[in-house]
This record gives C-alpha cells, structure tokens and sequence, in this order.
C-alpha cells in the first residue's frame, strides 16, 4: 500500500489491473477498492454475499470503491444476495464505464 500523500486524477499511481472472471463471496463490504488507479476493468465476475459473513468495513459506502481513478470499466459482473450498499462509491474519478 504506497503512500500517495497528494492523489492527482490524471496522473495515477497504479495502472492496467484487471480483475476478470472470478468468484467472490464477501459479508457486505467492498469486492474492489481502487485508489489512484488507471485502466482498471472488472469484468464477468461473479460475487456472492455470504448469509454467514457479517459486514465488518467500518466506512465502505460501495462494493466498488474509486477514488481518484481514471478510465475504469466494470461490466457484466453478476452480484447475488442481500447487499446493502451500492454498487458503486466513486470520489474524484474520471472516464468511467460502470453497468448498473
């Protein structure tokens, strides 16, 4: 986890992550977070909400987190179970794909 003491949108920290084709099974907390971050997809996964798993984030507001993140895309991902946060939890990001 680098520190990236002064975040700039357009200059990010991490590049080309690709999360494709997995299973999750999480409490009700993020699947992903991403912080200064470009070229990031997560596609065709599928993620399952544990009934055993207690939500345990303290401060997640989304299953996707992006912060500061630029051309990001996240599609045909499958999301089963009672989830109660949003899908997504965006702060400062730009040049977003993001499928409902």
């Amino acid at each position: 986890c680098p520190v990236v003491p002064e975040p700039v949108t357009e200059i990010p920290f991490h590049k080309n992550i690709r999360v494709h084709n997995n299973v999750f099974d999480t409490a009700d907390t993020p699947v992903i977070s991403a912080f200064s971050t470009a070229y990031l997809t997560f596609e065709n996964n599928t993620v399952f909400r544990s009934p055993a798993a207690e939500k345990w984030h303290p401060t997640a507001q989304g299953l996707i987190r992006l912060d500061h993140c630029k051309n990001v895309t996240a599609k045909n991902n499958r999301f089963v179970g009672p989830f109660t946060l949003p899908k997504y939890e965006i702060k400062d990001s730009v040049d977003l794909v993001l499928e409902d």
